[in-house]
């Protein structure tokens, strides 16, 4: 009995959240998998849920309605060894794990980002060089007035004064915290126009 309410503790853990479910559900339903557009002003038009159908979107499965606890469960799964006694919950291999509250405002931040950096985008798709199909670059920007784009956990404490600011010594009940970064990582896609898709999109400490 013990061993199946682990299970089901960790199921219920790893629940997505309504909102992102949703988001791709609504999708499903829709014939046109057109993900960005470009405006009579010449701004992108983003449709975040339709760009989970491209080639290794991973927006909402990964950084959209994640709790805290989930972020930490997100670097507990991403290490490739075991606990040590410098990491008693094992060694993440990435640097932090965040999401944005919402559905809505992972695409109005991801669309912002996109239109913040668009002379850069242009930049780097015309080159020289320009990009090869698969190439993914980061365009980066702070939430507009510094708003709050998300929450983040962080694989090292970000409080010296605090062991649990960070997965290191917290393990699963590490502490987020609130961020105002968005990072935008898009790859080139000759085959589409504009000529790449949203590889993936999260709040990061800027």
């Amino acid at each position: 009995m013990e061993a199946l309410k682990d299970k089901l503790d960790e199921a219920y853990l790893s629940a997505p959240k309504f909102e992102a479910g949703v988001a791709r559900a609504l999708e499903e339903f829709k014939d046109s998998k057109t993900w960005l557009k470009i405006d009579s002003q010449g701004n992108y038009d983003l449709n975040l849920a339709a760009n989970e159908y491209t080639s290794g979107g991973h927006t909402l499965d990964r950084h959209v309605g994640k709790t805290d606890e989930q972020l930490a469960q997100r670097l507990r799964d991403q290490q490739a060894n075991g606990p040590t006694q410098a990491w008693p919950y094992g060694k993440p291999g990435i640097g932090g794990a965040s999401a944005f509250p919402t559905y809505r405002r992972a695409e109005e931040l991801t669309e912002y980002n996109l239109n913040r950096n668009k002379a850069a985008i242009d930049a780097w798709i015309k080159g020289p060089p320009p990009p090869a199909d698969g190439d993914v670059k980061s365009f980066y920007a702070t939430a507009p007035h510094n708003e709050t784009s998300g929450r983040s956990v962080s694989k090292q404490p970000v409080d010296p004064n605090d062991p649990l600011s960070g997965y290191k010594q917290g393990g699963l009940n590490a502490k987020g915290y609130d961020v105002n970064g968005i990072d935008t990582r898009i790859r080139y896609d000759s085959g589409r126009t504009p000529p790449f898709t949203v590889m993936t999109s999260m709040p990061y400490k800027s």
